[in-house]
């Protein structure tokens, strides 16, 4: 399943969530590559928390997936070296540059990933 926030799309388990990229929900990014001062929370913690109160500003922890046609996904950090991340919730990022992140990437045929990165943004739906 997916959710789109303003910087990422979210998908989740247990919850009936659009499944493309234009039915996301979205993730809108405040800022990248920042120190979070509170507790950091993963995709469902983030989407959970955009449930109860929308606009909520969350620092979410997570890997970035880039697509071939260049949507980028916030993802849950899956456990498995050498695949990409984006086998649990999503979120589809706005407002993003992967190229401009300052991480490390790994890749395989048609699709990039980063090692765990941490997002300020707030999730939105619809």
């Amino acid at each position: 399943m997916t959710w789109l926030i303003g910087v990422l799309a979210v998908a989740g388990c247990g919850t009936s969530v659009p499944t493309t990229s234009q039915q996301a929900p979205v993730f809108q990014l405040d800022s990248a590559s920042v120190t979070c001062q509170d507790e950091r929370v993963g995709v469902e913690l983030a989407i959970e928390h955009a449930q109860a109160q929308p606009g909520y500003l969350d620092c979410i922890t997570g890997a970035l997936q880039v697509d071939p046609d260049g949507t980028i996904w916030l993802c849950s950090i899956v456990a498995g070296a050498g695949a990409p991340p984006c086998d649990g919730l999503r979120l589809r990022v706005q407002g993003l540059d992967a190229g401009m992140v300052d991480v490390i990437w790994h890749a395989a045929p048609e699709v990039r990933w980063s090692d765990p990165i941490q997002l300020l943004g707030r999730v939105r739906f619809g």
